[in-house]
């Protein structure tokens, strides 16, 4: 599996209440971490491994994020608005018109963490599940975040929201194609709520990625992001 033949999906139409007010005008995907909004930094870490289309879920001031991103070049860019909120998995199966491939990778418009996109991929394709979800290490700092208890065989044992476990929910899943048919058409629908939880081990493995997750969904760790960036760009070679 190559990522030319993977659709992505980054999902960016959530409100960002916990933002207020840097989101009463913008989307919290398009806040400004240094001079680029989040998603397109997002953006353009994935895309050097040759991801070549990009579907965005939008809701909340979806035609701010159209209206900047539809000037982008070198890259086949769809908008997905939906009308009302469809929760996370109701938001992807909004955009099953965009979706050719029999494998898709869905990103969180609000979370960043670093993963080698080749190794994930071939992990699920060898694997021959329906979803692979990626998890960092629990480190026991975040409260608010999906916990995931796995096997030793890197099944996924249970996804639980707010609840203690061995790893964090890094918010980046690939899927087969087969899994849209599991998800109800027009109608809010939660991967962590409804369709995770019906899943069994064999359909569902973990891939372990040793990088920290980090996201912008409070003003405190939109800060520690700015800053984190901050260094990054410090320390990368021109």
């Amino acid at each position: 599996m190559e990522p030319q033949d993977v659709d992505l999906i980054i999902l960016c139409g959530g409100i960002g209440k916990r933002l207020k007010p840097v989101t009463d005008k913008i989307p919290k995907p398009m806040v400004t971490i240094g001079q680029s909004p989040f998603l397109e930094i997002l953006i353009n870490s994935i895309a050097p491994y040759g991801f070549e289309k990009f579907i965005l879920a939008t809701g909340y001031k979806g035609e701010i994020i159209e209206q900047y991103f539809q000037k982008r070049k070198g890259l086949s860019l769809h908008f997905s608005r939906e009308k009302t909120a469809l929760g996370t998995a109701g938001a992807v199966k909004n955009c099953e018109p965009f979706l050719k491939n029999p494998f898709f990778l869905v990103l969180n418009g609000d979370s960043f963490c670093p993963v080698d996109y080749h190794s994930l991929l071939e992990f699920h394709e060898q694997n021959k599940v329906l979803a692979t979800a990626v998890v960092t290490p629990d480190d026991r700092s975040r409260t608010d975040a999906g916990s995931i208890k796995i096997g030793l065989d890197r099944q996924i044992l249970s996804f639980c929201e707010k609840e203690p476990g061995n790893y964090l929910n890094a918010g980046i899943y690939v899927f087969t194609r087969r899994i849209l048919e599991q998800i109800p058409s027009g109608r809010s629908f939660s991967f962590e709520k409804d369709l995770f939880p019906s899943l069994s081990p064999d359909e569902f493995y973990a891939y372990v990625n040793p990088e920290k997750l980090y996201d912008i969904g409070t003003p405190e760790r939109l800060k520690e992001f700015q800053k984190i960036y901050s260094q990054w760009k410090t320390s990368s070679p021109e």
